[in-house]
């Protein structure tokens, strides 16, 4: 694997985001409520959903995602054609899994492995609700 820096003004980091830009959206909107929400809930307010973040965790989130797909699509040379899908999380998880995500995740300050978890769990609310 090649854990190299992924810019976002890299073209092939553009065409991803434009390919997956629905499920990108609503990716970040998701990780932009839990933000919300964590940090309502250290400052103990309890109208969580007017509370103002400004970790920009949540767009950090989604940047590292479209970053850790072009990283998985280069090492691999296997496209992805499906963001929203725990298949396409099976795959991503194979890059934690490899014995140089650990420096990665570190020199880019726990980002990787945390836009992972944040994705894990914006695939399973949507589960959630489809299967309502």
């Amino acid at each position: 694997m090649n854990f190299r820096i992924v810019a976002a003004k890299e073209q092939v980091y553009k065409e991803i985001k434009n390919k997956f830009n629905a499920t990108y959206v609503n990716f970040y909107a998701f990780a932009e409520k839990l933000s919300k929400e964590a940090y309502a809930k250290k400052q103990g307010n309890v109208d969580k959903y007017n509370v103002i973040s400004k970790s920009g965790k949540a767009g950090s989130y989604a940047r590292y995602l479209i970053k850790l797909i072009v990283i998985y699509q280069e090492s691999t040379y296997e496209i992805i054609e499906k963001l929203d899908s725990f298949e396409t999380l099976t795959k991503l998880e194979t890059l934690r899994n490899h014995p140089h995500f650990a420096k990665y995740n570190e020199n880019e300050g726990g980002f990787p492995n945390a836009a992972l978890n944040c994705f894990k769990s914006f695939l399973t609310k949507l589960e959630t609700e489809t299967n309502k």
